[in-house]
C-alpha cells in the first residue's frame, strides 16, 4: 500500500473516531423545553435516586438522553446514558422513561465545543502525518547510509 493511501487512511479513521469523541461539556438549562434534537443530562435529587425507573433500576445518580414529551408534572426522556450510584456510567439504546420533576434536581444540555474539538482533531491529524512522513512510507532504501557496500553487493 503506498504512502498516501495509507496517511488517507489514518485520517479517515481520526476523522471517524474525532466524531464519536468530540469535546463536550454541559451547560445548565432552567427548562427542559429545548430543541428535539438537543441531548439533555437529568440529575436526580435524593430522593429520585431511591425510585425505581422501569428498566434502569434504582440508585441512579443522573439520565442522559432527547426529551420526547413534557407537561407540568413530568418528563418524558429517550435515555441514552444513564450513571449509578459508585458505578461507571452505562449506555442505554433509547429506552423511554418518565421522570417526575419533582425528582429532577437539574437539567444540564450536552455542549459540543466546536473549536476545542477542531484543534484537537487536528492535532492528531497533524501528528498521523508526522509519523507517516517519518516512516519513510515503507521504503527502507530511503534509509540506507550513504557509505560503503558490503562486500559480495
Amino acid at each position: 500500500m503506498e504512502n498516501s493511501t495509507r496517511t488517507r487512511l489514518a485520517a479517515i479513521g481520526v476523522g471517524i473516531s474525532f466524531l464519536a469523541v468530540a469535546c463536550s461539556s454541559y451547560v445548565p438549562s432552567s427548562k427542559p423545553l429545548v430543541p428535539a434534537d438537543a441531548t439533555l443530562r437529568f440529575s436526580l435529587t435524593d430522593q429520585g435516586r431511591a425510585e425505581q425507573f422501569g428498566d434502569l433500576g434504582s440508585q441512579l445518580v443522573s439520565l442522559e438522553g432527547k426529551v420526547r414529551a413534557t407537561n407540568d408534572s413530568a418528563i418524558i426522556v429517550a435515555v441514552s446514558e444513564v450513571a449509578h450510584v459508585a458505578a461507571d456510567n452505562q449506555s442505554v439504546d433509547g429506552e423511554t422513561v418518565t421522570i417526575p420533576l419533582r425528582y429532577v434536581g437539574r437539567i444540564e444540555r450536552k455542549h459540543t465545543q466546536v473549536a476545542r474539538s477542531a484543534l484537537l482533531a487536528g492535532a492528531i491529524l497533524g501528528g498521523v502525518v508526522w509519523l507517516g512522513l517519518q516512516s519513510g512510507g515503507g521504503n527502507v532504501s530511503a534509509r540506507r547510509s550513504p557509505g560503503p557496500q558490503p562486500p559480495g553487493q
